[in-house]
């Protein structure tokens, strides 16, 4: 440990830390205040400098990335980084996952040649199924905003002036540890707003993954309840007939709504199209009810009640 100043306490401007000695210093922070700010870390006389972290990271904000912001990353040596991203690349199952969720909520964050995934949503059990389908990649699930605190955000914007806790719900976030191959992907899908690549093909998982992020059900008013299903792309809505070949190759017939900027399918077609994804995720149970209004209303309620 270096020396410190034997009158102030906090150790020389030019002290030497090592990268791990400074990420430590805001994982410590983060423990005893629960939250991370310059002011907290270099405030503290057993802490590293402001120019420490600076020189070592470019900006602070660059090391918080990497210490909080991506939790997971300080566990892994290279070796063991290696070792997952190269299972993950002879994985398509997994890789199928992340890249359908791609397709709808999810988004890359560069890291350098790395990248790391990220999803969030109200839905914390189907997190928790896809944190275990996803092994060793993912790095936590956590909650980045209660009900209250979205309610209290909908009113001091102005969006929504009487916005009530109790119709908001808890957001929870899947993250992982970042790896070369998810930097490859976050090449793929670059651009703002995401462009899907040209070469994508879609698979069942994709499929399903895309649907539970950014998909639903549609229900007729007629005597009889039918419901058909239709897959949101906002980003991609200056391509309908692209979107529409996605689909088209394994025989389904989609309509695009511009207005709407989604793909749609017949009632006939969302049978099949439900029944080649194949089952229901935790969390997305509801999303494959096509037969009852009611029951298809209570596993509604019981995933945005519980999400768990």
């Amino acid at each position: 440990m270096p020396d410190r100043d034997s009158e102030s306490g906090r150790f020389q401007p030019d002290t030497e830390w090592t990268r791990t000695e400074l990420l430590e210093q805001l994982r410590a922070c983060m423990v005893e205040h629960g939250r991370v700010t310059r002011q907290l870390v270099v405030g503290d006389p057993t802490n590293a400098s402001r120019e420490a972290f600076d020189r070592e990271f470019g900006t602070f904000s660059n090391a918080k990335a990497i210490a909080v912001d991506t939790p997971g990353q300080l566990i892994l040596t290279d070796g063991e980084r290696s070792h997952i991203d190269d299972e993950l690349r002879t994985d398509d199952y997994r890789k199928d996952l992340l890249i359908g969720l791609l397709l709808g909520d999810g988004h890359t964050e560069r890291r350098g040649e790395r990248a790391v995934f990220r999803v969030g949503m109200i839905n914390r059990r189907f997190l928790k199924w896809l944190a275990d389908e996803l092994g060793d990649v993912t790095a936590s699930v956590r909650l980045r905003n209660t009900a209250a605190e979205s309610a209290s955000s909908a009113r001091s914007s102005g969006f929504r002036p009487g916005a009530k806790a109790e119709n908001y719900h808890d957001f929870h976030v899947l993250t992982t540890v970042t790896l070369p191959w998810l930097g490859e992907l976050a090449e793929r899908f670059s651009g703002a707003p995401k462009r899907f690549p040209d070469d994508l093909q879609l698979t069942p998982t994709r499929a399903k993954m895309w649907y539970v992020a950014d998909g639903g059900l549609t229900s007729t008013a007629t005597h009889q309840y039918r419901s058909s299903c239709f897959i949101k792309s906002k980003n991609e809505r200056e391509r309908p007939e692209y979107l529409k070949q996605l689909f088209e190759r394994f025989g389904f017939g989609p309509v695009f709504h511009a207005s709407h900027s989604n793909v749609s399918f017949s009632v006939e077609d969302s049978q099949d199209l439900l029944q080649w994804m194949g089952r229901a995720p935790p969390g997305f149970a509801y999303k494959w009810e096509t037969e009852s209004h009611h029951r298809y209303q209570e596993l509604k309620r019981r995933a945005y009640e519980t999400g768990s």
